[in-house]
């Protein structure tokens, strides 16, 4: 099965370290922990209010957030990584952007923290891992 050459080993252990490269400058300007930084790349809820604005900000540093409008290609560029080898659920990636783009919210770290849980249940929805 694809997804487990994926999402274990030596390939899950370089995209940890990929997002959690990218949510330094995240973490640093909300004075978050490097247990909120684990929670978030690790695919969990947010359970606070940094875990919520960590989630808006990685959401911004993947490309998957600009201003308060969800990027369906920044989603599908993201989500895809993860799935270069089962061109099968490729599919499921436009399915779950369609669902995430109704997201609206004005506070931008809830938004930030809806619009992540919509993709990692979406796509665990369908048999993705992240």
């Amino acid at each position: 099965m694809v997804e487990i050459i994926i999402n274990t080993g030596p390939f899950k252990e370089i995209l940890l370290a990929v997002r959690r490269g990218m949510l330094q400058d995240c973490k640093e300007s909300l004075g978050a922990t490097d247990a909120d930084v684990e929670h978030i790349i690790n695919a969990n809820e947010p359970e606070n209010r940094v875990q919520k604005c960590l989630a808006h900000c990685a959401m911004k540093q993947f490309g998957v957030l600009h201003g308060r409008k969800f990027n369906k290609q920044g989603f599908a560029s993201v989500a895809k990584l993860v799935i270069f080898l089962d061109k099968r659920k490729s599919r499921y990636v436009d399915q779950v952007a369609d669902e995430c783009e109704k997201i609206d919210n004005e506070d931008l770290c809830e938004l930030g923290a809806e619009l992540y849980m919509c993709a990692v249940t979406g796509l665990r929805k369908r048999g993705i891992q992240l």
